[in-house]
């Protein structure tokens, strides 16, 4: 076996991604109609492909890229401008930077579905402090730390309609911003729409956090209250996880498919914990019949 494999740890990553995906199966059992399915590893998508929301009442397809880090070295768990800008900066053998993958992604789905979509890059580490010196088509500035820069940058993003809209007097971090747009790969008139669907969610709760998070959303939000039952809805729905994100199984979760995994949970008819919605009756005469079994 690799040694990169046989070190404790070595599957936080891929529970760090399932755990973000139930987040969104957790919303579907708690009655969010907006979330039509949640899909894990979606297969032929560039990028962006970690999970996938699709939801109706014209709100676009959500996607969400995922990256965890062991917490090791403070170098290695902070996130820079570098790791979004520079190629291989990921330990990856692509010829594309973080952005750039993210960014190919947007258009492949904008390309499908007709919608720009909305990107999540998820991570459990911190953006970058630090600025620092750098070069950029042959004329060194000095780089803003990656939040800074965020924060500076997409707050023109409301008010512009166009990439040429955006200008920064400050000439390092003119220099800056065009390194950033430069490296979506993308031409002039997609950059800022893109920029604009891109949220980054950095510092993330740590894996046994998450699932505290996950426990506690269960409880008081789909399983009345009761903790036990909410930490037994957990562990089904993680072993599910072997179905859900591997090739062996189906990779989309709808409501119905989670509510099958977890309402078995409920010990008995007039017992429900779980909330399970009736369905609207055939027959208008059964209407009343309905209401009074709801009320029970």
């Amino acid at each position: 076996m690799s040694p990169a494999y046989s070190q404790p740890g070595a599957g936080d990553p891929y529970w760090f991604e399932w755990y973000v995906g139930l987040d969104y199966v957790i919303s579907m059992l708690a009655g969010d109609s907006d979330i039509e399915s949640v899909t894990f590893q979606k297969a032929g998508l560039e990028g962006v492909d970690d999970v996938v929301v699709r939801r109706s009442h014209g709100l676009p397809m959500l996607c969400v890229q995922v990256k965890h880090k062991k917490m090791t070295t403070s170098s290695i768990n902070n996130l820079t401008f570098g790791a979004l800008v520079s190629v291989g900066s990921e330990g990856k053998s692509s010829e594309k930077s973080l952005l750039a993958s993210l960014a190919a992604g947007w258009r492949q789905v904008a390309d499908e579905e007709g919608v720009n979509p909305e990107i999540v890059l998820y991570t459990n580490r911190e953006m970058g402090p630090n600025g620092g010196n750098a070069v950029y088509g042959g004329r060194p500035y000095k780089r803003l730390p990656l939040g800074r820069f965020w924060d500076t940058v997409s707050a023109r993003f409301e008010t512009a309609a166009l990439f040429t809209d955006i200008v920064f007097l400050d000439p390092d971090l003119e220099i800056q911003w065009h390194e950033f747009a430069d490296s979506t790969k993308l031409s002039e008139e997609d950059i800022l729409p893109f920029l604009k669907s891109l949220t980054i969610e950095a510092g993330a709760p740590s894996l046994n956090d998450k699932e505290i998070e996950l426990t506690n959303r269960l409880k008081d939000e789909v399983c009345a209250g009761r903790q036990d039952v909410a930490s037994s809805a957990f562990v089904q729905l993680a072993a599910e996880l072997r179905k859900w994100s591997t090739a062996a199984g189906g990779n989309k979760v709808t409501a119905d498919i989670a509510r099958e995994c977890v309402c078995k949970l409920n010990r008995n008819p007039l017992e429900k914990p779980i909330e399970v919605p009736l369905p609207v009756p055939v027959f208008p005469s059964r209407d009343r019949l309905m209401r009074e079994v709801e009320v029970l």
